[in-house]
């Protein structure tokens, strides 16, 4: 099992490192994924949205230092730890390949595979929105 993120599926600016680095774990799994087909051995991507928790206080920045309180709240509209781990172990028992665990990212695929340009648009404004902390 894998945790990856919705920003494996599209590019997201200010996120460059994490958004490269998420797109190589989606493929290093998938392909993992078919070379274990006939194994008996299942390999799960999961791909949650925002999750409460204070990891960007954990976070070390390009200069190596914590990054520290987020400009945005955490934990507000974010899915709690429990909500992620019960959506995990779902899907582990299904044996599921891959589990979204947003709406906005079960849709975020389709959308871009029928309207690229306007999915960057989205993600970019989505992105440059000011927080109330930045107003």
């Amino acid at each position: 099992m894998a945790i990856s993120s919705i920003c494996g599926k599209t590019g997201v600016p200010t996120r460059t490192g994490y958004v490269a680095s998420k797109h190589a774990m989606q493929g290093f799994f998938d392909t993992l994924r078919m070379e274990l087909r006939s194994t008996g051995v299942d390999v799960l991507v999961v791909s949650p949205g925002f999750v409460a928790t204070d990891i960007r206080q954990r976070a070390l920045g390009a200069d190596g230092k914590p990054l520290g309180k987020s400009p945005r709240d955490e934990m507000q509209g974010n899915m709690s730890v429990d909500e992620c781990v019960h959506q995990i172990i779902w899907a582990m028992e299904r044996r599921k390949r891959e589990h979204i665990m947003t709406l906005k990212g079960k849709v975020l695929p389709w959308a871009k595979l029928i309207m690229p340009g306007l999915v960057d648009r989205i993600t970019a404004a989505t992105v440059r929105k000011p927080t109330a902390t930045q107003k």
